[in-house]
């Protein structure tokens, strides 16, 4: 009843209700506050998560994608840096289902400090945001000038979108001088959802002195050989004769 008649100051009751209960009460707290109506309730969340104890911050943060609160987008940014961990990924979460690319721009450098589990959670809110943008601007723009845990971080990414442009980046990352970037480049290669790859992989593991990124490579050929199905099996049987010629 709350949800359906309830107005910006039942935000502040429903934190209330969200320190007190658990389970299926808990969960329809969260509902309520999902369908509250009005203009402030947005605003009304976001104020109540800044002071509520963090058990209870995740709860609003859980209502506000539902809510496509979008004006919510930077104080989410803010929380993404919260001390508590289970704040830091429902925020994450939340920026990667109503995040834009401006707020790619906002998460990417996250990913040079941080490290496990939350690197991969905004690694997947980027991945959302750039499927449903329909863009890799930010991720390549943010790439050109990377390094270290940065650079791998968005090679990740970009294995995971895949497509030409994608490619291209991962192709002139194998240039560099870094043996961290060539191994996490090969490792996205070989992930990729299609066939693309196998000639740059081939051709890595055919030129590297480094008998890790050739084993890499050569097992990436031996994943994506399998779902060329445009290929002519001449060409796929050049490709395998390369990759057998290598194999230790």
């Amino acid at each position: 009843a709350l949800g359906e008649l309830g107005q910006a100051t039942t935000v502040t009751t429903l934190a209330q209700l969200a320190a007190e209960v658990d389970g299926d009460a808990k969960a329809a707290v969260v509902d309520a506050l999902v369908r509250l109506r009005g203009a402030d309730i947005d605003r009304a969340i976001v104020a109540a998560a800044a002071t509520a104890p963090a058990a209870v911050q995740c709860d609003l943060i859980r209502s506000l994608p539902a809510r496509n609160a979008r004006a919510a987008m930077p104080d989410l940014v803010a929380l993404a840096t919260a001390e508590d961990a289970a704040v830091r990924t429902e925020a994450i979460k939340a920026l990667g289902e109503l995040g834009d690319a401006n707020t790619c721009a906002l998460l990417i450098p996250r990913l040079a400090v941080v490290d496990g589990p939350e690197r991969s959670r905004i690694e997947a809110a980027l991945v959302a945001i750039s499927r449903r943008e329909g863009t890799l601007v930010p991720i390549l723009t943010a790439l050109a000038p990377a390094t270290g845990p940065l650079q791998t971080a968005l090679i990740s990414v970009l294995g995971t979108l895949g497509g030409p442009d994608a490619l291209e980046a991962l192709r002139q990352a194998l240039g560099s001088n870094d043996i961290e970037v060539h191994l996490a480049a090969v490792r996205a290669l070989s992930a990729w959802a299609d066939a693309s790859p196998l000639d740059v992989l081939l051709a890595t593991a055919t030129e590297t002195a480094d008998l890790r990124v050739r084993v890499l490579a050569l097992r990436g050929i031996a994943g994506l050989v399998q779902t060329a199905k445009n290929r002519p099996q001449e060409a796929l049987a050049g490709i395998l004769e390369g990759a057998f010629a290598l194999a230790t």
